[in-house]
């Protein structure tokens, strides 16, 4: 007799502010969630529980369950507690409870039978549980969806999209892993563009679909076995229809019974066998309660999530693709579902299709926070309805001060003309994309600290409301990137107030050289005056500054923008500044370079004169390059007279700046 409970009860400690609960009546998307009560307090849920935990940008911890009030003696009583035994600044000290059995006072007890099966099982997920992915932050991924007339990219628009910067390149409607849809081919074509372009070829699949012309499928249907790997999300059945006839897929059951997880596993070293694929995008990963053939696929119970069958397969898929592709990188699409065990064997999380932020803190606390504890990479989707979704600005806004390399882009918001079911796009959207991609690609956040606005109040601050700011510190050249932005539909004026910039490495009595990105110009100042070159900073609407800030070498020419720096040298006995740069090839864009004190005499590009300018009134050189598959060695000559002899002429806004009328 069970008189009082069975509760699975975990007590922690660690970085933890917000909790989110999750029932196992609901895929997670609809998960409760907010900030952690105070020390002594208590949250109680009444409701079906699964999954049940803490997080921060900095930590996260779940219990999970597949008996979640199996039993309650009365309605609405307490299955599942958030506790706070003791808070102090980020840190907390929980207790996190999950009841099997829950019998109220005075209650007849619960009567476990002889002879009869009394099974659960529980579990805990830890992050961070891993390693950081080596080219976290350099995932930008791009999608081809296509359609029943497009459905591969040509090696231009391969080539394009390499140049706006992305670095994944996603397959979205290409078939069961393994089986590429027609025509016979097309997909090694676009594999090797891919790899030549330095890009990584993902391959999407679904966790809850299977393609209805799957080898193993029809197999299954011929020999009356469906039921055994059937599921019914969308009706059991989803089809593209007119824009693309080929995907026509069945639901499956996501705990994969008999056979089916071993089914896709082998699609999967098949598809190793025949294709240089980097990764996997899964679609739909999401603990659905949705089969209702639970006893023949032998559910524990009739109400039920599926979670640990899902973690299991999505680990068993992780290692698998680990032992054949050792830098391969696996994507989740869990829209809102942040659900420990279901997102901690991936790379990269993407948000949605379309936005669904309250604020910029919403995003953080509720999206990036988990992802960011997990060690991985937040990905945010554009929608398909225009009024559903934020504009390109203030996309980059979330990506810039979050963290970056999140904004993932589509075939038809970037090719609209090639696609009839291309809508809402703005001919700005490509532009945008090209621009913050490659500002983040030149930078380098991969190898940069940062320092965001929700954690850095004491380090720095804006003065207006609705404006805010992340610095980065590049920890290889020792170099800021400054994101300035405006969540507020008007144009706001606002000031960046450094507070401790010696904990940004910014030092007193030292020189600093300033680049406004999108107006292109430059400024000196010393490390006592930092609040200086950040005052009256001018912001449009739902749209940022970016800045470039680094040491003023006062005795060397140097290299400001343009390119990822991959090396630097000034010979002072020669005058003369040797750089290297790299990009994505093809690509022309236009290369900055300071030091005008010394006078530029020429400048070579992999040996040859190049055609730069020199703008007197900034002090800035600058000149065309087209990037090529290998690092561009750039050669600057001072003149021994100190006297520019380059061509003058005035640098111009960005091109953002200049196309979208807007006052940056």
């Amino acid at each position: 007799q069970v008189k009082n409970a069975i509760v699975y009860r975990l007590p922690a400690q660690g970085q933890f502010s917000s909790y989110i609960h999750k029932r196992r009546d609901e895929s997670g998307e609809n998960a409760v969630r907010d900030k952690l009560p105070e020390s002594g307090k208590a949250v109680q849920l009444a409701t079906l529980t699964s999954c049940l935990g803490v997080y921060s940008p900095t930590a996260a911890l779940s219990i999970f369950t597949d008996g979640g009030a199996i039993h309650l003696s009365q309605a609405n009583m307490e299955t599942a507690t958030v506790e706070v035994t003791e808070k102090e600044g980020a840190f907390a000290q929980v207790s996190l409870s999950q009841y099997i059995v829950h019998i109220a006072p005075g209650d007849q007890s619960y009567l476990l039978k002889a002879g009869e099966e009394f099974v659960f099982r529980v579990g805990i997920s830890i992050a961070p549980n891993r390693l950081p992915h080596p080219r976290i932050h350099d995932l930008r991924m791009f999608t081809w969806i296509g359609d029943v007339k497009y459905p591969y990219p040509n090696d231009n628009e391969i080539a394009q999209v390499a140049q706006w910067g992305f670095t994944l390149f996603q397959m979205h409607r290409v078939g069961n892993p393994g089986e590429p849809r027609p025509p016979a081919g097309e997909l090694e074509r676009v594999i090797k563009k891919v790899h030549e372009l330095g890009m990584l070829f993902i391959w999407e699949e679904n966790a809850d679909l299977i393609y209805s012309h799957a080898p193993g499928v029809l197999s299954m249907k011929a020999r009356d076995e469906w039921p055994l790997w059937q599921g019914f999300n969308y009706g059991g059945h989803y089809v593209a229809g007119e824009m693309d006839p080929y995907c026509d897929q069945d639901a499956t059951c996501l705990a994969s019974p008999n056979g089916l997880s071993e089914y896709r596993l082998e699609n999967i070293g098949r598809m190793f066998d025949r294709f240089s694929v980097d990764g996997i995008y899964l679609d739909d990963n999401l603990a659905y309660a949705n089969c209702t053939l639970w006893k023949e696929h032998g559910h524990p119970r009739e109400v039920y999530d599926c979670l640990i069958e899902l973690h299991e397969m999505n680990w068993r898929r992780r290692e698998l693709m680990r032992s054949r592709c050792p830098h391969m990188v696996l994507v989740s699409h869990n829209t809102t579902a942040f659900i420990l065990p279901v997102i901690c064997d991936f790379d990269a999380h993407i948000y949605g299709e379309g936005y669904s932020f309250k604020s910029l803190e919403d995003y953080w606390d509720n999206y990036i926070a988990p992802v960011h504890s997990l060690h991985s990479q937040g990905m945010i989707w554009p929608g398909s309805v225009d009024l559903e979704r934020v504009s390109a600005g203030l996309a980059f806004n979330y990506d810039l001060l979050t963290g970056g390399e999140q904004y993932s882009q589509l075939d038809w918001r970037l090719f609209p003309n090639k696609f009839v079911y291309a809508a809402g796009v703005t001919d700005l959207e490509p532009l945008y994309s090209s621009i913050y991609n490659l500002a983040q690609y030149y930078f380098g956040l991969y190898e940069s600290k940062p320092f965001y606005f929700a954690d850095s109040a004491g380090l720095f601050i804006t003065t207006t409301h609705l404006t805010y700011a992340s610095v980065y510190h590049n920890q290889v050249w020792n170099d800021w990137l400054v994101v300035v932005a405006n969540m507020s539909p008007k144009t706001e004026k606002t000031s960046l107030d450094f507070r401790s910039p010696q904990t940004l490495g910014i030092l007193p009595g030292k020189s600093y050289f300033l680049f406004d990105f999108h107006r292109r110009t430059a400024k000196t100042f010393q490390g006592d005056d930092i609040n200086q070159g950040f005052a009256d900073i001018s912001v449009p609407g739902q749209n940022l500054q970016l800045y470039y800030l680094r040491k003023h070498p006062l005795n060397a020419a140097f290299h400001i923008w343009g390119g990822k720096r991959i090396s630097e040298v000034w010979d002072a006995k020669n005058r003369k500044l040797t750089f290297e740069i790299n990009g994505p090839a093809g690509l022309q864009d236009t290369v900055f370079v300071g030091g005008a004190q010394h006078g530029f005499e020429k400048i070579l590009v992999e040996g040859k004169k190049a055609s730069f300018f020199f703008d007197s009134a900034q002090g800035l050189a600058y000149g065309t390059v087209t990037f090529t598959a290998k690092p561009l060695k750039i050669t600057v000559f001072c003149s021994s007279d100190r006297i520019n002899r380059l061509p003058a002429r005035a640098v111009t806004d960005s091109p953002l700046s200049q196309q979208s009328g807007l006052d940056f």
